[in-house]
């Protein structure tokens, strides 16, 4: 979940190891600025949604996808 979106999150910090994710300046651009996200966005998610809910954070995966849209 992109740390901009704090404000829609207010009980838990995005700043968390369990929101923080590598990727390369390729994939980066996509999320940003490609047309086709998916290809990128959904095995992070995947990877990650568990992870997430640990520490309070829900979010279906098409409500992820309208932060980058």
């Amino acid at each position: 979940i992109p740390v901009y979106a704090f404000a829609d999150f207010p009980d838990v910090d995005l700043d968390r190891e369990q929101n923080v994710v590598s990727l390369c300046s390729h994939c980066h651009n996509l999320l940003h600025y490609g047309s086709e996200i998916d290809y990128v966005l959904k095995p992070v998610y995947e990877q990650r949604k568990e992870l997430l809910k640990l520490i309070g954070l829900e979010i279906t995966y098409e409500d992820l996808k309208k932060y980058y849209k």
